[in-house]
């Protein structure tokens, strides 16, 4: 008679709990729009702590939890392209629209929106009522925009296509 081993993966301690109790409230993965929430549904999918998950990609357990916890609005492509792998799926999905705003280029991404309008850089800057100075600084990346400039200007103008 065949020897059959099984191998039982356990979720730790109370992660199972948190993980009903969020998979609950939320939608299916396509229409999660937050990336900490996106990386939370991934994370608990794979029955991973947050310290887990940290240690698989090389960062800090407080780097981690900052990111799933929504302590910082711009997120580093690399950690994300990192983490997209360990979720198995694409970066993009796991990139909110302003990271993605960010990480597609945000200058190519603004001058696309500047020219599918038919404007100069003078006339587009003149309806964002915003300086010329500031939008030329945004369209060469001298400045990053900021997600408050990024919902105020830019949001309903972007198509996320990876």
């Amino acid at each position: 008679m065949p020897l059959v081993t099984l191998t039982l993966k356990i979720m730790p301690q109370g992660l199972a709990l948190k993980a009903q109790r969020f998979y609950k409230g939320s939608s299916p993965f396509q229409q999660i729009s937050t990336a900490p929430n996106r990386l939370r549904y991934c994370r608990y999918r794979l029955m991973l702590t947050q310290k887990q998950v940290a240690e698989r990609v090389g960062i800090s357990k407080n780097k981690y939890f900052n990111l799933e916890n929504g302590q910082c609005n711009c997120y580093d492509i690399k950690t994300m392209d990192k983490l997209a792998k360990l979720f198995g799926v694409s970066v993009y999905d796991l990139l909110d629209d302003y990271n993605w705003f960010l990480a597609q280029g945000q200058g190519n991404a603004i001058k696309k929106i500047r020219k599918s309008l038919n404007l100069s850089a003078k006339e587009f800057a003149a309806f964002l009522k915003i300086d010329c100075r500031k939008l030329q600084q945004w369209e060469t990346e001298q400045n990053q925009v900021s997600l408050k400039s990024f919902n105020r200007y830019f949001k309903n103008c972007i198509k996320k296509s990876p």
